[in-house]
């Protein structure tokens, strides 16, 4: 039995329910998605073709229940062929109260899906078996919350069991059930196996995609989405991107029911997740679907004991040893926030690695940082802070003035390799950014070794992708590049980030990171929004207390979107309510967007300094002013990430690396999982499936020649052949004959190519080996080749090869006499 229970989702909107009946088969839990359905045909087909054909538990996802649904679902439990789950939208919980109680009276268990962490409706949780927790980065309708800040709210909010939907990864998969969630779902994941009926046009399209190709359309104030696929020639994708801004869940659902683009994704609308980036690459390391569930299985099994004895994030650990630093904690440089000494040094005496942020400073603002810095710092390591897209005459003027201060470290947002060549060559060692997994080989090549992966629930400038989706793509890439030996693990120093801020979040991004760390390399966390609720951030002035006061109450974070690629997340304030309403009005008065763009850009400028240090200019030359606390709320920009959602207290900043260090250490250590092998059931007959056959038989070089021989009835009983032996000397029809063979006939094999280095066997060795042995080897190669086994991992406690074999000794024992 596995530790964790999958849920396979067909895809919204496919009207098919081919994969769930796979699921259902290969140990998941099969479910037909009936979300976008517009008729209840398809749900209730679906039913009677999961109970017939399905081999495991099936149920359905449901967004909208009528009566006609709700009279199919309990016809089929009266006979006996009903669902084992059943999946609905919280909002529906009410409406169908008395349907959901007679159907867990039925034995059904009953799942709500949320996609914020409003609370559900009083009584509702009595009423039902689990949450099914949907994050940002899924198909179809979302909220704000990615995965992993949203599974986060609700561990805190209740007891009832989790399921994720969004970012599952095998990895992931045992992050969060080593914190108690019970299970995930697959369904972007799997849109490249044989079982997911789609158009072949649309599965090209899919093909090899990082997952920031999908988009979240709707309304970025209220936090109401649909993700989708956008891709050049996807017509009803680019028309909804273009009206869809300001449309909420029922407007959004509306433009997609009974509009997908399965077959067609030039007419209709695609609900991908961005975990269709793992889809490509698993079809291709996996297999089949059985594959896939079997690496969850074994991920879940094995990644939470690499880092009970030996945690990550470990107080002298290698990548400590490595910075000069008593954790493996960076403090990530924060504009108009991490640019003071003071606030450095207290990062410092913590044990972590401060970064001051450069931003736009310069001149003697700058230099008089620097001396500051290096000044209370003494010996301890600090590093800087640089944007790797700002104006190369400022980027050059800031190293300049850095070259006089040598800090150990820096780190380049939008960086490139050439940046952080230079910079280490001058003995800076430096980190770049890396927004996607398609980066990394280019990035080793040209020589790069250090990097930060940062999930999209960060605070600021946020890249494409949630933090489980570019941690899971990362933890591949880079394993691939190691095993490949094309970079070796202890070369590589890695920093995560994106909504670690406690025990919690520490203890999962852990066992995430695994097998990075069990290899060797060296893995850090870097941190910055859960620095703003320390005492020191405010005692040393880095911000205001007024600022700190916002981020206690932050209970909704937003992006504010200037243009493409140009987007930061901050609190939900008066000044984010009047940006909205501005790009609103700009884009209904048909503003270009370049103009468009830069205006909203004028309108942040000066909106970090007012939130951060109370003060704003008047103009370009003019001297700051102080604010009043009113003034500052309603014309600040607080930027902070999705970890302010989840923190509503002031700590100090020793206490904040406990958490993450020693606090997620004891939390690995408590979180026992169960070893599989006592869940297994024993005893019980197991189902046996063929799934590859390789057969060399007279007249018959392999499986499909035998079987055309059969079909053409074909004889494969011939003399024996003068290069066996001359059988004239031996023959005598008289049965009686002494040393001598009564019949001259027989099946006879033809000659084999046989490949000995293939199997790392030296050529001369082979002269001393019976050829039926080596026919064995080679049989049983194609065998593995026919089950899609030759290039790929599996499980080989659950396989075997069984072979079939005649003639005695072999021709070589025979020459023994």
């Amino acid at each position: 039995m596995s530790l964790f229970k999958v849920y396979v989702f067909t895809p919204p909107g496919l009207r098919d329910p081919t994969l769930a009946i796979a699921a259902s088969r290969a140990g998941a839990v099969g479910i037909y998605n009936a979300e976008f359905d517009t008729d209840n045909d398809a749900a209730i087909d679906a039913l009677d073709r999961m109970a017939q054909l399905g081999r495991g538990p099936f149920g359905l996802k449901l967004d909208a229940v009528d009566d006609a649904l709700g009279a199919a679902i309990d016809g089929a439990l009266e006979a006996g062929r009903g669902p084992d789950w059943l999946i609905l939208d919280a909002p529906l919980l009410d409406s169908q109260r008395a349907a959901v109680a007679r159907w867990r009276a039925a034995g059904v268990r009953v799942l709500a899906e949320v996609r914020t962490a409003a609370p559900l409706a009083a009584g509702a949780e009595a009423a039902i078996d689990g949450l099914v927790v949907k994050g940002n980065e899924a198909p179809g309708l979302v909220g704000e919350d990615a995965s992993f800040i949203l599974l986060q709210k609700w561990m805190q909010r209740t007891t009832l069991p989790l399921v994720l939907r969004g970012g599952l990864t095998p990895q992931v998969a045992a992050a969060i059930q080593a914190q108690g969630a019970v299970g995930g779902v697959l369904e972007s994941q799997l849109l490249m196996l044989d079982e997911v009926r789609i158009a072949d046009g649309v599965r090209k399209s899919v093909a090899r995609l990082s997952g920031s190709e999908t988009v979240a359309v709707g309304d970025g104030e209220s936090g109401e989405y649909l993700r989708i696929l956008v891709r050049p020639g996807f017509d009803a994708a680019r028309r909804l991107v273009s009206e869809g801004e300001g449309l909420r869940w029922d407007a959004l659902r509306e433009r997609i029911a009974g509009g997908t683009g399965w077959e067609d994704a030039a007419r209709g609308l695609l609900p991908i997740g961005q975990e269709v980036a793992f889809a490509e690459a698993w079809r291709r390391r996996h297999g089949s679907l059985r594959g896939i569930l079997a690496a969850i299985d074994d991920a879940v099994a094995a990644l939470p004991g690499l880092v009970r004895g030996q945690p990550v994030l470990r107080e002298d650990g290698p990548l400590a040893r490595a910075l000069g630093t008593r954790y493996p904690i960076v403090q990530g440089p924060m504009t108009r926030v991490s640019d003071t000494a003071e606030f450095a040094l207290a990062v410092a005496e913590a044990g972590a690695l401060p970064m001051i942020a450069f931003a736009l400073l310069e001149g003697q603002t700058l230099q008089r940082l620097l001396e500051r810095t290096e000044a209370l710092l003494a010996e301890r390591p600090w590093g800087i802070g640089l944007l790797g897209f700002a104006p190369q005459t400022l980027l050059d003027e800031q190293l300049r003035v850095a070259s006089h201060f040598r800090p150990a470290y820096a780190i380049i947002a939008g960086g490139r390799p050439d940046q952080a060549a230079q910079l280490e060559h001058s003995g800076v060692r430096t980190f770049l950014h890396v927004p996607s997994a398609k980066l990394i080989p280019g990035f080793l090549a040209e020589g790069a070794r250090r990097f930060i992966f940062e999930g999209r629930e960060c605070g600021g400038h946020i890249g494409p992708l949630s933090s489980f989706v570019l941690w899971s793509t990362m933890v591949d890439a880079l394993g691939d590049e190691i095993a490949s030996g094309k970079v070796k693990a202890d070369e590589l120093e890695l920093l995560f980030a994106g909504g670690v801020h406690d025990a919690g979040s520490s203890a999962m991004l852990q066992v995430l990171v695994a097998p990075l760390a069990a290899a060797g390399a060296r893995v850090g966390v870097l941190m910055g929004s859960a620095y703003l609720f320390t005492r020191e951030i405010v005692a040393s002035g880095a911000i205001v207390e007024p600022f700190q006061r916002e981020v206690i109450a932050c209970e909704h974070t937003v992006n504010l979107e200037s243009g493409p690629g140009h987007a930061s997340r901050c609190a939900y304030t008066p000044f984010a309510a009047e940006f909205f309403r501005e790009r609103a009005r700009l884009k209904r008065d048909g503003v270009p967007a370049d103009e468009s763009r830069r205006a909203l850009d004028d309108l942040i400028l000066g909106r970090l300094r007012i939130a951060s240090k109370g003060c704003k200019r008047d103009g370009l030359n003019a001297p700051l002013r102080a604010l009043d606390e009113a003034q500052q709320r309603a014309e600040g920009m607080y930027m902070l990430g999705q970890v302010a959602t989840l923190r509503d207290r002031v700590i100090d900043i020793a206490t904040l690396h406990g958490e993450v260090t020693a606090g997620a250490a004891a939390r690995l250590a408590r979180d026992e999982v169960v070893d599989a092998a006592a869940q297994a059931a024993g005893g019980e007959p197991a189902d046996v499936a063929i799934i590859g056959i390789a057969c060399v038989l007279p007249k018959a070089a392999d499986a499909r020649a035998f079987w055309d021989n059969v079909v053409d009835r074909v004889d494969a009983i011939t003399e024996i052949p003068p290069h066996r032996w001359d059988w004239r000397l031996y023959f005598d029809p008289d049965r009686q004959a002494r040393d001598r063979i009564y019949a001259k006939w027989g099946g006879f094999l033809d000659d084999m190519a046989f490949d000995p280095t293939r199997f790392g066997l030296p050529p001369k060795s082979v002269q001393a080996v019976d050829p039926m042995q080596l026919m064995g080897l080679e049989v049983a190669r194609r065998t593995l080749e026919d089950a899609g086994y030759d290039q790929r991992p599996f499980d080989r406690e659950r396989a075997s090869v069984i072979v079939g074999a005649s003639g005695g000794a072999g021709d070589f024992g025979l020459q023994y006499g």
